[in-house]
């Protein structure tokens, strides 16, 4: 235990028998405790071993062991809520300046035009980058195109093989005129 004279390896100062000034990154009784990882080099409060901050987007919570929602843009989160920061998902439709999505990445205000889901994760490609469904309709008349040839081939390769070709001199006189 401290003593107002010696404090453990990772203790800065001791009051009687307890620590109350631990080494950055270390936290608890004796400093003995090692923060998280995820904490910040600022560390750790000294006796709860909470992150003073986390030291990498995408994560948060007490000791930064939680990532924030893939919805969130560029992976930002709130350190303690997990509440996206900045803004959410591309996708989600905006009014005003007001936060646009839950801490679960939610989208409160719908989507964009196109995508669907409760993040507005997933969308449609009905359109090209002038917001035209012209690949649709091109390669939907182009595939009818492609399928009506095929019939037309079918039929008149049918035609042919019901024609039934005379086998012996008798037959070819004995056939009905056209």
């Amino acid at each position: 235990m401290c003593n107002d004279s010696t404090c453990p390896a990772h203790c800065l100062s001791c009051v009687g028998q307890q620590c109350n000034v631990c080494r950055s990154g270390f936290y608890g009784e004796l400093c003995r405790l090692i923060c998280s990882t995820n904490c910040s080099p600022d560390g750790c409060n000294f006796i709860t071993g909470t992150c003073l901050s986390c030291n990498t987007l995408g994560w948060y919570g007490p000791t930064c062991n939680e990532t924030c929602s893939f919805t969130c843009l560029n992976n930002v989160c709130d350190c303690n809520t997990g509440e996206c920061k900045n803004a959410c998902s591309i996708h989600c439709a905006r009014i005003g300046e007001g936060q646009t999505c839950l801490r679960n990445g939610t989208c409160t205000n719908g989507c964009v035009q196109n995508y669907f889901g409760s993040t507005c994760d997933t969308g449609t490609s009905f359109e090209n980058n002038d917001g035209s469904p012209i690949p649709v309709i091109a390669g939907s008349v182009g595939g009818v195109v492609v399928v009506l040839i095929v019939i037309g081939v079918a039929i008149v390769i049918l035609r042919q093989r019901t024609r039934r070709q005379p086998t012996d001199a008798n037959e070819y006189y004995n056939m009905p005129p056209f």
